[in-house]
């Protein structure tokens, strides 16, 4: 387990076990979430990102907070969590625990897809897809899920290809190059200039 104790990863496990999918009832999810809080903050206090990030889980998914929640993501975040940038950046976005804001969301889940985090990567795509992040940017959009592609996931790989068409060569190779591959815009042109080539 390297420098974690075999106590906090096992109140650590417990605590993510308690945040998946599982069989308990809601009373007993919130009894052992309630049981391991008190070990969480402690481990949270000393600057444990991993345990303030579970807390903000317990207190958005098992409590009901978000208020609450935010505060442990904010914590985490400020110490560079990917997770924790995550998770504060949807908490903006949709409004809990404070007030909406969508541009500080739109740099939070930027910052947490920069640090690795394929599920922020995947989100900010499609708010860039969308305009959800305040205007529609083709290119951001497409680099976050050529991005996916460099960390194993090619679950965004389809979404290219639903607007690659609406965007310049170019374009298509400057996403591909903030993502780091250029293979992969070209990959992506070679489709397209077959499709046209089909099409004429």
């Amino acid at each position: 387990m390297g420098s974690e104790s075999v106590a906090e990863g096992d109140i650590k496990g417990r605590a993510r076990l308690l945040l998946g999918p599982g069989d308990l009832s809601r009373r007993d999810r919130r009894k052992l979430g309630r049981a391991l809080m008190p070990e969480l903050a402690e481990l949270a206090s000393a600057g444990d990102s991993e345990a303030s990030n579970i807390l903000g889980g317990i207190e958005l998914e098992v409590e009901g907070n978000p208020k609450r929640a935010r505060q442990w993501f904010e914590s985490s975040a400020a110490a560079g969590s990917a997770v924790g940038l995550r998770c504060l950046g949807w908490l903006y976005a949709e409004g809990q625990g404070g007030d909406r804001d969508q541009a500080k969301a739109t740099a939070l889940m930027v910052q947490s897809a920069e640090a690795g985090d394929v599920i922020a990567m995947q989100k900010v795509a499609g708010w860039f897809r969308d305009g959800s992040s305040g205007e529609v940017d083709l290119v951001q959009a497409a680099r976050w899920f050529f991005a996916m592609l460099g960390k194993g996931n090619g679950d965004g790989i389809h979404e290219v290809f639903q607007f690659a068409s609406r965007m310049s060569f170019e374009e298509i190779r400057e996403a591909a190059r903030l993502a780091g591959d250029v293979g992969w815009g070209e990959s992506m042109i070679a489709v397209l200039r077959n499709q046209q080539s089909k099409g004429q």
